[in-house]
This record gives structure tokens, sequence and C-alpha cells, in this order.
């Protein structure tokens, strides 16, 4: 990332994509990675998590179209009467490490 920005900065003739990409890359990655330590969250870890329910989501639609069935995913009760989703797992705690 610091040599991208230096060769950016001081060398405003000079263009490579490839290393301009892997230090845009670099730079953002890093920039998460020090969120994490200081805010205890990652915003590219919630994003991917996102992505993933997204195309998990419109794989389980698309399977619903084909097959005939309804969209909407079965919702089971739980221990304790709460309402767990159709992987077993209350939907309030997706994503959520164990210790909470």
């Amino acid at each position: 990332g610091i040599s991208w920005a230096y060769q950016y900065l001081f060398m405003p003739y000079y263009l490579d994509m490839s290393s301009l990409i892997s230090g845009l890359l670099g730079i953002v990655f890093f920039c998460d990675y020090l969120l994490f330590k200081v805010a205890k969250r990652s915003t590219l870890s919630s994003v991917c998590i996102s992505v993933d329910d997204t195309i998990r989501e419109a794989e389980e639609a698309a399977r619903d179209m084909v097959s005939g069935e309804p969209l909407v995913s079965p919702m089971v009760s739980g221990p304790g009467g709460g309402v767990l989703g159709p992987n077993g797992v209350a939907p309030d705690r997706l994503g959520k490490p164990i210790s909470e």
C-alpha cells in the first residue's frame, strides 16, 4: 500500500493497474483490521455475511420457484416457545459468537 501511494503521489506518469488494485485492497484490509482491533467489529465481515445471506435467500427462492413451493421458509418452535429458523437457530442468534 505504501509503495503504491508513493508511486501515485511522486510519479504521476507511472500507472500499473495491478499495483494500484493491490495497494487499494491492502489499504482497505489494513483499515478493516485496525477497526476490528479497536472497535471489535469488522465491516468486511459484516458485508460478507450479508452477501452470503442474500445469496442463500436467492438460492432458496430459486429452488422454491422450481419446485412450486411457497417462498416463505418454515419457522419451527424451539425450546421455551422461542421461534427457530429453518436451520434450527433463533434468527437473532445468527452470526453471533457462542459466548454471547
